[in-house]
Order: structure tokens, then sequence, then C-alpha cells
């Protein structure tokens, strides 16, 4: 019976082997190495949008109650007791604001610090991507360009940029920045620049939402010597 199991154990072992030789190719060719890059990025930004979702979830509950906590216990009556009071409840105000602080940059790194990056890579190095495929054309007289310098494709970037987070104000007004843009008869590509501005067109929208909340806040919190009088208030 042990025998049996050797030999079956051996048996499963070499027929894996063959067979992993067998596909060694094909999971090493350029075609799987470009699907792992695509899978690998997608996978990323799908990161990214759930992490940034959480973040827009966190900032939501952050309200004007938060940061006019009273102090608890016995209300302060002496001087010094009413100053300490003050002074923990301006502390714990300014950990708020700071706090709010890092959710948001967190926020705009998601929402648009790492699809920008991402789409910088995909425009610098699209030729070994598609090698067939031509990704930019000329703004001037839209012609094709292959090789594009990396400094042309960052301003690209921040075209696409822009224009994704005024919600297309400059390109009303036939505002560009840079050399080149996308190229039409690429789908895959200008579909790509797509996806990429209304996801930062959405997170745009979200970011004026949020800077309304805290101006909102700002505007409304009440002085600390409000929350915190001296006997004699």
């Amino acid at each position: 019976m042990d025998d049996s199991i050797y030999r079956d154990y051996y048996a499963a072992a070499d027929w894996l082997a063959r067979k992993y030789d067998t596909a060694l190719p094909y999971l090493t060719s350029d075609l799987a190495i470009r699907l792992y890059v695509l899978l690998g990025a997608m996978t990323f930004l799908v990161a990214s949008v759930i992490y940034a979702y959480r973040l827009m979830a966190e900032l939501r509950h952050v309200e004007l109650d938060a940061f006019t906590v009273k102090p608890r216990g016995r209300k302060p009556m002496k001087p010094e007791s009413v100053e300490r009071a003050r002074e923990r409840l301006l502390a714990f105000r300014q950990s708020m604001w700071c706090n709010y602080g890092k959710l948001l940059a967190v926020f705009i790194i998601c929402g648009f610090l790492i699809p920008s990056v991402g789409l910088f890579f995909a425009g610098v190095y699209y030729n070994w991507f598609d090698p067939a495929g031509i990704a930019f054309v000329s703004l001037n007289d839209n012609s094709p360009v292959t090789n594009p310098e990396i400094w042309a494709t960052a301003k690209f970037v921040a075209n696409q940029l822009s224009h994704g987070a005024l919600m297309d104000f400059l390109e009303i007004f036939h505002i560009d920045l840079g050399e080149i843009a996308n190229n039409p008869d690429n789908y895959f590509f200008s579909g790509s620049v797509f996806l990429y501005r209304t996801f930062v067109g959405t997170f745009a929208f979200a970011m004026l939402f949020f800077l309304r909340r805290a101006i909102v806040i700002a505007w409304r919190i009440p002085p600390v010597k409000e929350l915190v009088p001296t006997p004699a208030d």
C-alpha cells in the first residue's frame, strides 16, 4: 500500500513537471508579461479605489460635534482649572484637524496621484506594451508621435489631470498643456484616458464636497471660551 502511494506521488509529480515545462514558454512570453503588468495595474488601481472609498466614508463622519466636545466631569471653577480645560479642548481640536488633514492627503494620493503615475508609465512604456499601436498624436497637426519625450508625457498627464479635475472647463476654452494628445484611433489607450479622466473628475467633485464641509466646520465652530467659560461668565 505504501509503495502504491509513492508510485502515485511520483507519477503525479512527473505529470506536473511535464505540464509545467510545456506551459513555461507561454507563461514567460511577451504577451503573458504584458497581461501580468495590465492585471497588476488594474489590481493596484482597484485597491486604491477601495481604500479611497473607505477614506471617503471616514471623512463623511467628520461632523461639527466632534470639534465641540465639552470636558467631562465637574465644571471647572478655578482659573487654573478653566485654563487647563481650554488647553485640552484646543489640543483636541488640533488633533482632529490633523487627522482630517491626513485622511484628506491619503484621499488625494489615492484619487489623483496614483492614477496619474499609472497613466504616466502607461504612456512612457506604451510602445513596449503594444509595439504595433500608437498612443499619441501631435496637438498641432494630429500627426502620429511614436516616441514622445518623458517631459512631453508628463505634460500630457498634467493636461489630462487638469481637464478631468476641472470637469472639462479647460477643454471648453480650448486650453491645452503640452504638445501631444491621445490618439483617438487607439481605442484601448483612449479608453484608458477616458476612464482616468472620469475617475479624477469623480474624486475632484468629492473633494469639493469635503472642502465645503471643512469650511463649514471652521466657520461654525464656537470659540473655546464659550464651551469652557469662566465662573464669572
